[in-house]
């Protein structure tokens, strides 16, 4: 039976995606200020397997937008009623403040990441943003940490990762951002556009909507 293999990115750019266009924006989770240092030193752990110069923010990609437009030219532009629509929805149906776990490493074909446990709050943000399901790239809840330059067996990478340790911890979550970067840099830096806050009328919401299924799990903190 074959052994499946990381996937090497491509450091280049990448002009018959983007077409020129600037700015490529998504809706996220902005994790930066509580994993900057530990991914920072788990992409040095693992310099020999990926991309250098990957700079992204830790984040939680919730939903990817398009490249800003004032009118489509392309099926991948993102129009200012769709952003006017993405932000309605997040301020009419996001939860209050919430709690998320960030632990154990894992990794995809072509990406190394921290998994992130949900417990209950990126579900509803999803629903908010009109996303009934995701494909199984955000179907998992995770952060980057690198891209892979080179093709490892996945079960070797898979040994690596256990032999490191990484203590969970638990982040409150207290609004989405709409980030963009620029297409033309692979793994180049987030910019922030706009911050949405949670309100403690999601807070309410969230306890009625609970109470009318029967409880859910809630994160601790």
């Amino acid at each position: 039976m074959l052994n499946p293999c990381t996937l090497p990115s491509s450091p280049r750019d990448f002009p018959e995606w983007h077409h020129g266009r600037g700015e490529y924006a998504v809706w996220a989770l902005d994790l930066a200020p509580w994993l900057a240092a530990e991914c920072r030193a788990l992409r040095e752990h693992f310099d020999d397997l990926l991309l250098p110069g990957y700079v992204r923010q830790p984040h939680l990609t919730l939903r990817v937008c398009g490249f800003p437009a004032p009118v489509r030219r392309y099926d991948d532009d993102y129009l200012s009623e769709q952003y006017e629509r993405d932000r309605a929805g997040l301020v009419r149906g996001a939860p209050g403040p919430f709690s998320i776990e960030v632990g154990a490493l894992g990794t995809f074909e072509t990406a190394l990441f921290l998994s992130v446990r949900d417990f209950g709050g990126i579900a509803r943000l999803h629903r908010a943003l009109s996303l009934p399901g995701t494909d199984g790239f955000f179907a998992l809840p995770h952060v980057t940490i690198g891209l892979y330059r080179v093709a490892v067996p996945l079960d070797e990478v898979r040994r690596r990762l256990a032999r490191v340790a990484v203590v969970p911890r638990t982040l409150e979550i207290r609004g989405v951002s709409l980030m963009t970067y620029q297409p033309s840099v692979i793994g180049g830096p987030l910019t922030t556009k706009e911050f949405v806050g949670f309100s403690l009328e999601g807070v309410a919401d969230q306890e009625g909507e609970d109470a009318g299924h029967g409880g859910v799990a809630h994160g601790p903190g």
